[in-house]
């Protein structure tokens, strides 16, 4: 496996964290687990020849880190070859390469990143990560909140409009079919221990320790991160739009169709209204969405499941009956799937009505 010493010296906390770390089965694909639960995780990716490679992730819930040999990682990648690793997600995600070469596949076109490198992602653009033979880097994935609470108080970045513009377009409520991403290239890649590696040092140990007020001091430093990647005297930036064509439309005539009938609509009445073959519709969804359409109308239903937990005082089996669900242990399944607790769990940490 991995030797944590060729992350670099300056990062010999990573040992602390491994020694914590809850080891989990390796999960296949590759990068199901990189996001956990909470608002903010960080992962690490390490790949070194001859040794294998390991996730160590971290979270609200803890320490968890997945390895895998040599020979599964062959394996998985004669499984899942680089056709089939592109995926979208449901929280942004900066990746930043502390040593070796990521190639980042976006879309129809593929960036190298080295040693300072870094790539800001949207919830809409399909990636693939390609590692070289030998690869560090981290990952961070910030939710929608998280980013709300970096920009609530006053202007966090303060060297340039590239971060600020990209999180002010995707908050937008009309922005949810945007596809865009953040470039940023390191002017120097010389030094023990880059300013930006420092912020990420620092946010990793807070969410190590979790001692009182860490999660301020983690948006504080999340906030001089971001602000570094901005800086002309450390980064060339760019903020690049992916072409959306008409197909948004349609897309946004799915999204409104299926939300008023609150996810209870079969593929067949989708495709009566909007006058398309619904093989056609199920395709569009998943290239779109990132969801087959059953999965899709689930997330919806689910969604509204959410909300009536967080705003009513209805009991389960009301809310159940509401949105169609007949078989209730599948809409316990599915729910603890998609939220991470049950319902009774959720209206207790997120109602309204206390």
């Amino acid at each position: 496996m991995p030797k944590c010493e060729k992350i670099g010296s300056d990062f010999s906390f990573v040992l602390t964290m491994l020694n914590r770390a809850q080891e989990v089965p390796a999960p296949k694909p590759l990068g199901r687990y990189r996001r956990w639960i909470s608002s903010l995780t960080i992962s690490m990716w390490t790949v070194a020849p001859h040794e294998g490679a390991m996730y160590l992730m971290a979270d609200w819930d803890g320490l968890h880190n997945v390895k895998y040999t040599c020979d599964e990682l062959r394996e998985l990648l004669k499984k899942y070859p680089l056709e089939k690793q592109y995926h979208t997600h449901d929280y942004y995600e900066l990746l930043y390469v502390m040593d070796g070469e990521v190639n980042e596949w976006i879309e129809d076109e593929c960036l190298s990143l080295h040693r300072g490198d870094a790539i800001l992602l949207d919830k809409n653009v399909r990636h693939a990560e390609q590692y070289g033979a030998f690869a560090n880097c981290v990952f961070l994935s910030l939710d929608t909140k998280c980013i709300q609470n970096l920009l609530a108080n006053e202007p966090p970045f303060s060297e340039g409009k590239t971060v600020m513009q990209f999180f002010l377009n995707h908050l937008d409520p009309n922005s949810d079919f945007l596809k865009a991403y953040c470039h940023f290239t390191a002017l120097s890649r010389t030094g023990p221990l880059l300013p930006v590696e420092q912020e990420i040092n620092s946010v990793m140990e807070e969410m190590l320790h979790k001692e009182t007020g860490f999660w301020l001091l983690m948006q504080g430093h999340l906030r001089r991160l971001l602000g570094l990647l901005e800086s002309p005297e450390l980064y060339h930036s760019a903020l690049v739009y992916k072409g959306n064509d008409n197909k948004s439309e349609l897309a946004r005539e799915i999204r409104l169709r299926v939300e008023a009938r609150q996810g209870v609509i079969t593929k067949q009445e989708l495709a009566q209204q909007l006058n398309y073959n619904a093989a056609y519709l199920c395709r569009f969804i998943k290239q779109n969405f990132g969801k087959t359409f059953t999965e899709y109308c689930l997330s919806v239903r689910l969604n509204y499941a959410a909300q009536m937990l967080r705003s009513t005082r209805w009991s389960v089996v009301t809310i159940c009956d509401k949105l169609g669900f007949t078989n209730r242990n599948y809409f316990y399944k599915a729910f603890e799937k998609e939220y991470r607790m049950t319902p009774s769990n959720y209206r207790n940490v997120h109602s309204t009505m206390k």
